[in-house]
């Protein structure tokens, strides 16, 4: 055949110059005295023919082979999720140090790479290796989370966490058989966590609230974002955020809100540390009869260590109108999970508590996102339908040309009155969403994170452990051999092996009368506990 049907015999379509070209640069490969480690011909090739093209889209392409650019992507999946997710300018420097990798182990074919076309891998290139490895990568929102959080997600925070829950409802279960133990009825029959109604399981929180936050996508003109504003705007009372709101919720693990929210209303007046006075003005707007729901006021809105014990006591009235705790009247005691704030410790309210049969677990420290039901789904949820229901309330009160500013100005009555009205709307969303299919927000916040149903193998502590909590050990070495924690779904009620595999771990415990529960090291075990001191940093 001439070369030129030998080239179109072989798929290769061009002149017949370009074909001898190809010819003769195969046989300085392949022929007499040419490379012979088939690695290190094709590497002469692929820069030959990348020299040859010259078109630098196809360069970019050739640099890297699917294969390599599949390691890049899988890569870049795996250190997103221990906490070192990448920039668009971070991902350019980590194909460009590793095209530069690759031009070094070429040097051995005797192909000069300066010659190729330099290739910036601009914005084109990212889209359509985001799109070619959709599975891999994503581009999102990024949050920021502290060296102090990623060391929680550890295996040894995560069984020390479960085995003490075990063991605190073997103790309380010990207890209730003691005839001389009062602290613990002897209607507490539970021996395992499972063995508890989710009725009886509860998670309190306290969740921020801003006028201005949580907006939603609007309509607009199309390409509104592309104006020299590069925005769309929403007229309102303004940017600024007049007061700061804070709720309490309380969930349990059948998906339901046993207890009234409370608001809490900052007051720059009041003394720093101390609780101020609830008059008129903060009750304004809220339908307390028909939604029940409370208030306190502070110096910021924010939960102190001089308002829990009084929140606790509305926390005990309302459970008790559902038939729960000491106060309930058929002695159906308590479990409550919260976060190790150090404004929820205090000898008053725990011992409140406690001695109406409502008994506190506290979460490890900095594990609430991971670890706490109201985290992983309800307070979500809840701030979501809030802010529907704020923006619903500027857009009934937008100003109109020559109206007053005041006139649409969020008051502290405004709020309450659209709390109220947000209240109402969730806790009918919820029961909705739960007869409909069977599950809502605040149920899958108690499932991913393994208390109820009591699960150790549950979603977010398995995503926790996998990702962000294998930082510290991947730095020194340490992750290598470790297989990955799984998933497993533990169905209602949970298998009892499990529950008896976590008791018989070496972990001692011990429930003080006046004071939350805490885990002591037994000999060769492992420790649990800690100290309330700011934070999240649990007991």
């Amino acid at each position: 055949l001439s070369p030129g049907k030998a080239g179109r015999a072989a798929g290769i379509v061009g002149a017949v110059s370009t074909v001898r070209r190809y010819l003769d640069e195969m046989w300085k490969v392949c022929g007499a005295g040419g490379q012979t480690d088939r690695a290190a011909r094709q590497a002469h090739i692929d820069a030959w023919e990348a020299r040859e093209r010259g078109n630098p889209e196809w360069i970019a392409d050739r640099a890297f082979t699917h294969t390599e650019r599949l390691a890049i992507a899988a890569s870049i999946s795996i250190y997103a999720d221990l906490g070192w997710p990448l920039t668009d300018d971070t991902l350019r420097a980590v194909f460009r140090a590793a095209q530069e990798d690759k031009a070094k182990r070429l040097e051995a074919t005797g192909i000069d790479e300066s010659k190729l076309p330099e290739y910036t891998f601009g914005a084109t290139y990212l889209a359509n290796f985001r799109s070619e490895f959709a599975d891999y990568v994503g581009k999102y929102k990024a949050s920021n989370i502290g060296p102090a959080r990623c060391r929680s997600a550890s295996r040894e925070v995560h069984a020390a966490w479960f085995a003490l829950i075990s063991a605190t409802f073997a103790r309380l279960r010990a207890r209730a058989l003691d005839s001389d133990d009062a602290l613990v009825p002897a209607s507490w029959t539970y021996e395992t966590p499972n063995d508890l109604p989710g009725a009886q399981t509860l998670n309190f929180d306290e969740v921020g609230h801003s006028s201005n936050a949580g907006r939603r996508k609007v309509w607009a003109a199309q390409g509104a974002s592309g104006t020299g504003m590069r925005h769309s705007f929403t007229e309102t009372g303004g940017d600024n955020n007049p007061f700061h709101v804070t709720s309490v919720i309380v969930t349990d693990g059948d998906g339901d809100i046993p207890v009234p929210a409370v608001l809490g209303h900052a007051n720059s007046s009041i003394p720093a540390g101390e609780a101020g006075t609830v008059g008129e003005g903060d009750l304004a707007g809220i339908d307390v009869d028909g939604t029940g729901i409370g208030c306190y006021v502070t110096r910021t809105g924010s939960m102190l260590m001089t308002v829990i014990p009084h929140y606790f006591q509305f926390l005990i009235a309302a459970l008790a109108r559902k038939g729960l705790g000491k106060a309930g009247g058929g002695g159906r005691c308590c479990v409550l999970y919260f976060d190790g704030h150090a404004s929820h410790f205090t000898p008053e309210g725990l011992k409140l508590l406690i001695d109406n049969y409502i008994f506190p677990i506290c979460l490890p420290g900095h594990t609430s996102i991971w670890a706490q039901p109201n985290d992983a789904g309800g307070n979500a949820s809840h701030k979501q339908v809030l802010a529907d229901a704020t923006a619903e309330w500027f857009a009934n009160h937008r100003p109109l040309p020559g109206d007053s500013p005041a006139d649409s100005k969020l008051r502290i009555e405004d709020f309450n009155g659209i709390y109220c009205s947000a209240w109402r709307r969730w806790l009918k969303r919820l029961s909705e969403d739960k007869l409909r299919t069977g599950t809502n927000a605040v149920l899958s916040g108690w499932r991913v994170t393994g208390l109820y149903p009591f699960n150790p193998n549950c979603v977010k502590w398995v995503a926790a452990v996998n990702g962000i909590g294998q930082r510290d050990a991947l730095a020194s070495g340490g992750a290598e051999g470790l297989p990955p924690l799984e998933v497993i779904d533990v169905p209602l009620p949970a298998a009892r092996g499990m529950q008896l595999r976590l008791q018989e771990m070496p972990v001692a415990f011990w429930l003080p009368v006046h004071g939350a529960a805490e885990v002591r090291p037994a000999a060769g075990g492992a420790s649990g506990g800690g100290s309330a001191g700011g934070g999240d940093g649990a007991g």
